[in-house]
């Protein structure tokens, strides 16, 4: 039937088209211009808007008919994330924007942008076990709102930031996160029982940490010493921890601990207990197999050697070795 051009207002705005026949079903289309107005704020081409056209009505008699169409303005965030260090191959991180769905993002890499709406949005990556977010770069940084209350903005323990975004003429919103693979730390323990106290106190026990610091199977390892010091009638002590050790070996594969006592004497170890850990580390050695193979003993532990073998985990951990005389 034709054209007609509404102008936008901070509220509704109508313009009449004209007489049309009762009954009549009328389709009303917008559509944007081809070139934008450099002279105008807005962006004419509809770039950045979205539009819940078309719209339909059935005319009837002596009553005003109105089709109304309603404009969303939108900007843009994209996500990017930073390498790991350490790794070869890198992982993917989960994210969401607000409530919405996951959003995957390779670690070295940016997606494309997501459309948002004009306004303030909170970007929250899933939390991954082995990784902890070290850093949050907005850009342009003046985007970045003010924190809340007695907390931060980005908050890397929360893995959160917020943002205002623009309408979309004034360019994306990048948000970019650096994460670490975490680390973790081991001490022994050595436990004997009251009746072992008069022969097995008094006395220092020396272990070998044995830390897996390159992938393989057979991988690489070295041995830090540790030792526990009993006093005469104590029943239970530790060593220090260890410095701080990644959970994750450049392959992605979880970082193997082995742990075994080199003090002989008239005692038997009955239990070796693993607390925080990952868990055993069960190898296949003699027969081949799948990794970790000769890296660790059949069924994580043996105390005929007292040796145990387990998992990594992030933070402070610890295995204790219980022992009495014979």
């Amino acid at each position: 039937m034709g054209n007609v051009a509404v102008t936008a207002g901070s509220t509704t705005q109508c313009t009449p088209f004209g007489n049309v026949p009762t009954g009549t079903v009328v389709r009303v289309d917008e559509f944007f211009a081809q070139t934008d107005n450099p002279n105008t704020p807005f962006d004419e081409t509809g770039q950045f808007i979205t539009t819940n056209s078309p719209g339909t009505v059935t005319i009837t008699p002596g009553t005003a008919n109105t089709v109304t169409i309603q404009n969303t303005a939108f900007g843009q965030i994209e996500l990017c994330k930073d390498p790991v260090a350490g790794l070869r191959t890198q992982p993917t991180f989960q994210f969401k924007i607000d409530n919405g769905g996951i959003i995957n993002v390779p670690a070295g890499s940016c997606i494309n942008a997501r459309n948002v709406s004009v306004g303030t949005h909170t970007v929250t990556e899933m939390a991954k076990d082995s990784f902890e977010v070290t850093g949050i770069r907005v850009d342009p940084a003046g985007r970045v709102t003010a924190p809340p209350p007695g907390g931060s903005n980005p908050d890397l323990a929360g893995r959160t930031v917020t943002v205002n975004v623009p309408y979309g003429t004034a360019g994306e919103t990048v948000v970019t996160y650096t994460n670490a693979i975490r680390t973790g730390t081991v001490k022994v323990c050595k436990t004997i029982p009251s009746t072992s106290s008069d022969s097995l106190s008094g006395r220092t026990y020396n272990f070998n940490i044995n830390i897996q610091v390159a992938p393989g199977n057979p991988g690489a390892f070295v041995t830090v010493p540790a030792s526990v010091t009993l006093a005469a009638g104590q029943l239970s002590n530790c060593s220090g921890f260890t410095t701080s050790i990644p959970v994750l070996q450049a392959d992605g594969t979880n970082t193997i601990i082995g742990v075994q006592e080199t003090t002989g004497g008239a005692f038997a170890v009955t239990d070796i207990v693993p607390t925080f850990t990952r868990g055993l580390c069960s190898g296949t050695y003699p027969n081949p197999g799948a990794y970790p193979g000769l890296n660790c003993i059949p069924g994580g532990k043996d105390l005929a050697t007292k040796n145990i073998n387990f998992f990594l985990a992030p933070g402070p951990q610890y295995v204790t070795f219980y022992q009495q005389s014979t």
